[in-house]
This record gives C-alpha cells, sequence and structure tokens, in this order.
C-alpha cells in the first residue's frame, strides 16, 4: 500500500472537507481498500466505524479445497479457516483474493448464502 500519494496539504483539505474535527476519533479509510491513498479514495470517518469495516472481511464463509479439487472443509469465517489452518487471518484472506499464494496447494470459494 502506498501512503506518499497524499500530501500533507491533501490531507489538511480531507479533514476540512469531511469535518473530521467534529469526529470523536477520526480516522482516515480508503473508499476502495484496493485502491491507494489518494484524495479521492479517501475520507475521514469515525475509528470505530473504520475498526468495523476492517473486520467485515473477514467474515466471508469459505470452502477450501486441495489443489486437486478434494474438499478440506466449509468455514464460517475467514478467522475460523485461519485457526483451523493454523496460519494468520490476513495470510487466508491475501490467499483467498490472490494476493498471495502462501497456503501451499489450497484454494478457497465464497461461499454465497441461498
Amino acid at each position: 500500500m502506498r501512503y506518499d500519494k497524499l500530501s500533507r496539504q491533501k490531507i489538511k483539505s480531507l479533514w476540512f472537507r469531511d469535518k473530521a474535527y467534529l469526529l470523536k476519533e477520526p480516522s482516515i479509510d480508503r473508499l476502495n481498500s484496493s485502491k491507494d491513498y489518494t484524495y479521492g479514495n479517501c475520507r475521514f470517518i469515525e475509528k470505530m466505524v473504520n475498526t468495523m469495516n476492517g473486520q467485515k472481511r473477514f467474515q466471508i464463509k469459505l470452502r477450501c479445497t486441495d489443489r486437486l479439487g478434494k474438499l478440506i472443509g466449509i468455514f464460517p469465517s475467514i478467522k475460523e479457516t485461519a485457526r483451523q489452518l493454523g496460519v494468520s487471518p490476513s495470510t487466508v484472506y491475501n490467499n483467498f483474493r490472490g494476493i498471495k499464494k502462501s497456503i501451499v496447494g489450497l484454494k478457497f470459494q465464497e461461499v454465497k448464502n441461498g
């Protein structure tokens, strides 16, 4: 992730645009988390809201298979998948999104309800 795209001047502008001075605990948030920290992709919101938004990404129900397609298990969340596999939630999440291939031989797919 690149932070250098936001100059001090642009952060100050965001601060006033979003009235961050009125927030109890202001926190910078990216509108699209797969994009960089740029003026058009950032906003100030309450820290608690930002924390909750970050946790939502780990609440994805996953189907885990090996490289031959054999079902390993269906897990209720990324955190539970990580716990049972003995790895960090971010490792599972990054593998699921295709960012890193760090869990050798395993493939994750989202299980849609309904």
